[in-house]
């Protein structure tokens, strides 16, 4: 098992290395040719269900093992089989597993809203960090585009940037990347800019869930900004 899944990742990598690097959203079935995605589909699909029927299996396993030597309390061992002794069930092992799977997704959500709390708290407003950049930051020319989740402040990355470089790119775009669950998104509705100040541009994209496939289209959308406005800042985004 462990050889088999170091040769897929390792060949999942080089694939995106190689020259796919637009495949990053699902390398794994972007590596199969189109005419065989859907039996690599179905193939994954049977692959997931055996290893989670193998999981329940093996904890059934231990549990029985465990109450038999006395590590565990008596619980209900259901016999699935007259033939064959392994094939049990038991309720107790199996209300167990749901609990803790319950239990694991509210802790994963809470530990997400706990990072999203915590980068909110890092970020420096952008009326404040602007004011800092006028003090006395070095600006060069170019462009710089950082991801953030709201326009109206500075990322953490760019303030880990500026501390470090002392210096700051004569325009910056402060992305705002959201997905829609839609096959695709109008023309129209994929990016909105503003203007926020001292080279600073707001931008929200609005891709789809499927851009990871999209992007081999090599569809491209500028700012959103005037022409010689774009040509200013230079470059494109792609989505």
């Amino acid at each position: 098992m462990f050889p088999s899944l170091l040769v897929c990742y390792f060949g999942q990598g080089a694939y995106l290395i190689a020259s796919h690097p637009t495949a990053i959203g699902n390398p794994f079935y972007e590596m199969a040719p189109l005419n065989l995605r859907l039996p690599l589909v179905i193939i994954a699909t049977v692959a997931t269900v055996v290893a989670s029927q193998a999981l329940i299996t093996g904890v059934f396993a231990m549990v029985h093992q465990a109450s038999q030597l006395g590590y565990l309390p008596r619980v209900t061992i259901v016999h699935m089989s007259k033939q064959i002794e392994g094939r049990i069930y038991i309720p107790q092992a199996n209300s167990a597993l749901m609990v803790l799977c319950i239990a694991l997704l509210f802790s994963w959500q809470r530990g997400v809203e706990m990072v999203s709390e915590r980068l909110r708290d890092l970020q420096v407003p952008l009326a404040r960090f602007i004011e800092r950049i006028n003090a006395g930051i070095t600006r060069v020319p170019g462009t710089a585009v950082f991801l953030t989740r709201e326009a109206n402040g500075a990322p953490p990355l760019l303030v880990h940037y500026v501390d470090h470089c002392l210096a700051l790119q004569e325009h910056i775009v402060l992305l705002t990347v959201n997905i829609e669950h839609v096959p695709r998104v109008p023309e129209r509705e994929r990016f909105t800019s503003s203007e926020l100040g001292c080279g600073f541009h707001g931008g929200g994209a609005s891709v789809s869930s499927r851009c990871s496939t999209a992007t081999r289209g090599r569809n491209s959308m500028h700012y959103g900004l005037p022409s010689s406005r774009v040509m200013e800042i230079g470059g494109h985004i792609e989505i």
